[in-house]
């Protein structure tokens, strides 16, 4: 199984996971793995703006915050990678685009990179389910 989004990867899993469908779910984790080796952020992110870049639709921050589900949830080694590399982006790039002009919508603005930043630190995940993301372990 061959994915060019993350999230997809996630769903899967996760679907998998609450079916208890062992087979399905290391699916899953291998379309996942192969996506993270070959993640690039200077192909797969892109635009103009911080928001494009950075925020969580569909920038940085929004990577970051699927990536951490397979490293917490499933202790993807991948993922973990992805999810620190994405780590590193944003703290590189969040304070240049935090003196310029940046909305505040969740989505594309500076809140929502934020959030993403600080829950993947371990601040609470309670805002996680809005994108199709759990706050706790597994489910079966």
């Amino acid at each position: 199984m061959v994915l060019r989004d993350p999230g997809v990867a996630w769903a899967l899993w996760d679907a998998a996971d609450a079916l208890g469908d062992h087979e399905a779910a290391g699916r899953a984790l291998a379309a996942f793995t192969t996506l993270a080796d070959r993640y690039d952020e200077d192909f797969h992110l892109f635009g103009h703006t911080p928001g494009d870049l950075l925020g969580l639709c569909p920038g940085a921050a929004g990577v970051l915050a699927v990536a951490d589900a397979p490293d917490r949830h499933a202790r993807l080694p991948a993922a973990a990678a992805l999810a620190a590399r994405l780590r590193a982006r944003l703290l590189d790039r969040l304070p240049d685009a935090l003196a310029g002009p940046w909305p505040g919508g969740l989505l594309t603005g500076a809140p929502g990179a934020l959030s993403a930043l600080l829950t993947a630190g371990g601040a609470p995940r309670d805002w996680l389910p809005c994108l199709g993301l759990r706050r706790r372990g597994s489910l079966g």
